[in-house]
């Protein structure tokens, strides 16, 4: 069979797309088979029966798509240059990070340095759905959060908007088949994920006792949750990355020769009002700050580096040792951010941070 082709190029985009026309039969039954063809600088696509070419972008880097609490944007190069004087990262061979978040560390040393493989961890179910879901279809999960995106602006009032977003954290939080998430990836649950991120207050992500988003309404008149350019240049980073559900005890399984670590847990809370452990159903209390500690010691005595970013308790008190004592023998740097996400603005201040590198 003759295939007739259509080719674009939208420089601005950055990325080409070439359709196959008269609905080429692939015997693909629906819309979430995905393949890729290993042809030099693109991606082939099986899109609603159509074969959909992605050309590599070159103009730009990947970046998070999320907004996460305790985000390392701004403290990426801080915290390298640190990193940077007990190791060299062009000699490492392999990349974990089992904390993943929003993947900002991830996204700044895959779009800078060439490792033989990368691994990405989180607790948090969703949070891995969702990037698998920009790995194995991104184009599916763009045309799902268009969908959600364009109804929310569509609103006429903010009181319709609203309901809009709870009824979408309802359907989101009695989502019935969560345990396949861990064989499987559903893309309109994704999408729900970073629409609720992103139209609800503040950026953030928390769940409750019983594991259910309860973040409320943002209050947003107009919103604008994704970036397509930045989607397709995560999921050309997802290529080469392994996605692992699992907590911080699962790295030991990803340690090669020649490895490094980035732990970003969540941080163990300076205030009553300054917590945001709450990401998973569970937390992460000073017990399990100590099982991390430990395990850095392991991957240590093993061979492995790391580094370690968490909160200093000598901003509230200069006789809290929890981290000077927990990380004894390594090199401890406290190093000055900004706080991303607070409930008021005049929260938002200057703290410094503890940085392990080992």
């Amino acid at each position: 069979m003759k295939l007739a082709l259509i080719f674009s190029l939208n420089v601005e985009r950055t990325f080409c797309l070439c359709y196959i026309i008269n609905n080429y039969e692939l015997g693909v039954d629906d819309l979430f088979a995905t393949m890729t063809l290993p042809l030099q600088n693109k991606r082939l696509f099986i899109f609603e029966r159509n074969l959909v070419y992605l050309e590599k972008s070159i103009e730009s880097n990947a970046g998070p798509f999320v907004k996460w609490a305790g985000g390392k944007s701004r403290l990426v190069k801080t915290i390298l240059n640190k990193v940077s004087l007990h190791l060299n990262l062009k000699e490492i061979e392999h990349y974990v990070e089992p904390f993943v978040g929003g993947g900002a560390m991830f996204f700044y040393l895959a779009n800078h340095y060439r490792f033989q493989s990368m691994t990405i961890m989180d607790i948090n179910l969703d949070l891995i759905n969702t990037y698998r879901a920009i790995k194995e279809n991104p184009l599916l999960l763009i045309r799902h959060m268009e969908t959600l995106q364009n109804t929310y602006n569509n609103l006429p009032t903010l009181k319709e908007k609203e309901s809009f977003y709870y009824e979408i954290r309802e359907r989101y939080n009695q989502y019935s088949n969560k345990e396949a998430l861990y064989e499987w990836t559903d893309h309109c649950r994704a999408a729900q994920f970073i629409f609720l991120n992103k139209s609800g207050f503040n950026g953030l992500y928390r769940v409750n006792k019983s594991g259910g988003f309860n973040v409320p309404f943002g209050k947003k008149v107009k919103i604008n949750i994704f970036d397509e350019k930045n989607i397709l240049r995560v999921n050309e980073v997802l290529q080469r990355t392994n996605i692992v559900h699992g907590d911080f005890r699962r790295t030991l399984e990803f340690v090669r020769n020649n490895t490094f670590i980035y732990f970003d847990p969540p941080y163990r809370p300076i205030t009553s009002s300054s917590s945001f452990t709450a990401y998973a159903k569970g937390g992460f209390n000073d017990e399990e700050q100590i099982s991390l500690a430990q395990l850095c010691l392991q991957l240590y005595i093993l061979g492995a580096r790391f580094a370690l970013s968490n909160s200093d308790p000598h901003n509230t008190d200069p006789t809290d040792m929890f981290f000077d004592d927990l990380y004894k023998g390594f090199h401890i740097y406290r190093i000055h951010a900004s706080r991303q996400i607070a409930a008021e603005s005049s929260s938002r201040n200057s703290v410094s941070e503890i940085l392990v590198v080992g």
